[in-house]
This record gives C-alpha cells, structure tokens and sequence, in this order.
C-alpha cells in the first residue's frame, strides 16, 4: 500500500509538466544522436533528407530543448520547496547526490549535463526567498554577464585545448570509460558559452512558477497568449535567420531565439495538453516517461555511447537519418519501459535511490 505521504505528493503532482519534460527529453536525445553523443564522425549526407535534419536540428531544437528542461529545473525546484519541510538544506543535498549521478554518468557520456546542473542547484536556493521582480532581474544580468564573459573563451584559459579524443573507430570501451577529461572537457564548453548561462535558465524557471503560472497554467495559457510567444519567436527565428545567412555570429540574437523557441514549444504542448482532448489523451501516455525522465535521461546517454561507437553497434557508418529514426524508436521504448515500470513501482530506478538518498531512509518502492 502506498503511504499517505506519497498519495499527498501525487495529488500535488502537475502531470502536464511531465508530458512536456518527456517531449523536452526527446529532443535533447535527437539533438545528441545528430551529433553523434560526441563521436567525432563524419555525418553521412546521402540525401535531401539528412541535410534537412541536420538543419532542422540547428534551427528548432539545438540549445531550445535544453533551455526547456534547465527552465523545468527551476520550476522543479518551486514545486519541491512549496512544501516547508523541504529545507534549503536538504534541497542543497538533493542537488549534491545529482551532481554525483551526473558525475558517474560522465564515465561514459561527456556531454551529460546532470553534474553542472546539480553544482548550479546548490547556488538556487540563494535566490529562493527574492520576489518575482529581482529574480527577473537576476536572470537577465546573469544572461548579459554570460553573453560578455564568452567573449573571452574563459574555458580556454581555465582548462586549456582538448589534448585527445575520447571517441573514435579506434576507441574501446575501457578507453572510454578511463578517459581522464570528461569533467574539464564538458567544463571548458560551459565556460566559453557562458558560466552562468545554466543558473539564468534555472532562475527563469523558477520565476515563472512564483508568478502563479504553473500552479494555474490551464487558466493563464490563453490563445492570446500563444498568440503573441509564438509571434515572438517567429520574428526572433526570422532575425536570427537573417544573421546566418549573411554568416554573422551573434550571441544576444541566438539568446533571444533560444529562450523565444523554448517558451513557444512549451506553450503549445501544453495548451494542447489542456484544451485538445486527441491531444491530451496521445500525451498522457508520455508522462510516465516525464516522470522517469532521471532514468531516461542517463540511461538514453549512456547507451547512446554505446550504440553510436565500433565496440557497441557502431552506428556511427549510417546516415544521419537513419541514426535519428534509431533513437526516436529507443525513446518509444524507453516510454513502454516507463509506462509498465510505473504500474508495479512508485518511482523510476534512480529517482528511487535518489529519493532514499535524498531522506536517508527506504521509503516504499513497490504499489
């Protein structure tokens, strides 16, 4: 029987949020598979087909899907520090035990970014007690202050060039998982995007569930309100469109469409979740997959590692088409998995140690 503390904590629960997590997650695996989870391949373009995804991935989901699931980490941490037994304390311990999940995912996936999302979760709870105006206000000085220090390649400065590769035809799995540079190598790309980028994106999250949005997202996602995100990110799309035809890189602009193509993909999966009722029934089926979103977040960097390189199934010599179909079928798997997993257990595997972990006692696992 599952104990009255976990039905209160279901019942509180904002399922659409895993909906959308599970869609973010899915993105963030394409974006991954496109870039082959680091291996550094040359992509094969043997159709109109693979040029188009990999735009397509340029355009619409690179660094928008991970701005979703960063600002999902901010709402999270609304959602959890609602209740007063959850401390500062204890929320600081949660983002430590992440940062060592994310630490562990890194024997395998150097691009995971659990570790820098657990570091970045201790500094949140600085900002816990700020009123909705000088947490807006943070996250932009923080955006402006990332975007000046990428000027200066800090990562570069700090760590130094990457001295080998990690991945490659040549590369076995003990090569991988010895590989001494996976923390400097994810830090130093970090660094020279700008450091406080993840912090922003966290305190933006966060900022949003304060005003009242995601405790009444039914009532406020009007179609006046998606309306105007989406006209939003279409002149941003438009704008950054211009500067990359004319091959001109600037860092402002691309923020500006990141955030602009995040909140738009985030609206219209949830209006949808909540005025469509084909919509909200497809989407439903993918909260189980939100939910375990912990679990399939490493489990989908891991083996994407494995799958892409020579001592797994060597993907890396098929197009870039035939790649990404690979991982859309891994994430209805993945959501199969989740689905059947969660009507016999009441968390995922890693959201169950992490949760013990978290309150340093067994708690209930199976229903």
């Amino acid at each position: 029987m599952i104990s009255n503390t976990i039905l209160s904590q279901q019942k509180q629960r904002i399922t659409s949020i895993d909906a959308l997590r599970a869609f973010t997650l899915l993105g963030i695996l394409i974006v991954h598979a496109n870039n082959g989870f680091g291996f550094p391949y040359e992509r094969i373009q043997s159709s109109v087909c693979d040029y188009l995804l990999i735009k397509l991935n340029y355009f619409f989901l690179e660094s928008k899907c991970n701005t979703i699931f960063a600002v999902l980490f901010g709402v999270s941490f609304y959602l959890i520090l609602r209740n007063p037994k959850n401390t500062n304390a204890k929320f600081v311990w949660r983002c430590f035990l992440l940062a060592l999940i994310g630490l562990f995912n890194k024997l395998f996936y150097s691009f995971d970014a659990l570790m820098w999302y657990g570091l970045w979760g201790m500094v949140l709870v600085l900002f816990r007690s700020l009123k909705p105006k000088y947490l807006i206000t943070s996250c932009i000085s923080l955006v402006l202050i990332s975007l000046f220090l990428a000027r200066f390649h800090i990562g570069d400065l700090l760590f130094g060039p990457s001295t080998s590769a990690r991945y490659g035809a040549d590369k076995s799995f003990l090569d991988v998982i010895s590989y001494p540079n996976a923390v400097t190598d994810y830090l130093r790309i970090t660094f020279n995007d700008g450091i406080f980028t993840t912090l922003a994106k966290f305190i933006f999250g966060y900022w949003i569930a304060k005003i009242g949005f995601i405790e009444n997202i039914k009532q406020k996602l009007s179609k006046r309100y998606l309306v105007l995100i989406w006209s939003v990110f279409i002149l941003m799309f438009i704008i950054h469109y211009i500067f990359y035809l004319k091959s001109i890189h600037n860092n402002l602009i691309e923020t500006l469409n990141n955030y602009s193509a995040s909140l738009a993909y985030a609206s219209a999966l949830l209006y949808l979740y909540y005025h469509s009722g084909l919509c909200n029934r497809i989407l439903r089926l993918f909260e189980p997959y939100g939910k375990l979103g912990l679990t399939n977040y490493s489990i989908g960097g891991i083996l994407g590692v494995v799958f892409i390189n020579e001592f797994g199934l060597g993907l890396y010599k098929f197009s870039v088409t035939s790649i990404v179909v690979f991982f859309i079928m891994f994430f209805l798997l993945q959501a199969i998995f989740s689905f059947y997993w969660l009507r016999y257990f009441t968390y995922g595997p890693m959201e169950y140690i992490w949760r013990v972990a978290t309150e340093r006692k067994m708690i209930p696992f199976k229903r």
